[in-house]
């Protein structure tokens, strides 16, 4: 990737943890905070970016992991558990889909309370 690449996928994840926080998820993002690096910083290398969109990003997936979780387990965890290869397309489909009609359940019973 270019440095000018690079640079536009750390400004995307800067959006994403924006996102995160207006949302109230409760999100401290203190590793990538202390980097004190931010896409407008064009004068930082890029090797500092990459760093900056590796510590985000895995902050961000941790974080969506958190608040994804079905009580102590997530459903990639779950069908992981039942032995089922969760990197196999059709499994992965099967789990969005599982999770699809589980928010929409708890979406109708919102309605009707």
């Amino acid at each position: 990737m270019k440095k000018e690449e690079v640079v536009h996928l750390h400004e995307l994840l800067v959006r994403v943890k924006e996102c995160f926080e207006e949302n109230s998820m409760n999100c401290e993002f203190e590793k990538y905070n202390e980097l004190d690096i931010t896409p407008l910083d064009m004068q930082r290398s890029k090797k500092e970016h990459k760093r900056a969109i590796f510590v985000l990003a895995s902050e961000l997936a941790s974080k969506a992991a958190k608040k994804l979780s079905c009580g102590k387990k997530t459903l990639l965890i779950f069908y992981e558990g039942m032995g089922k290869d969760i990197c196999d397309p059709d499994v992965f489909d099967e789990i969005v889909e599982k999770a699809r009609q589980d928010l929409g359940e708890k979406r109708n019973k919102r309605k009707y309370i």
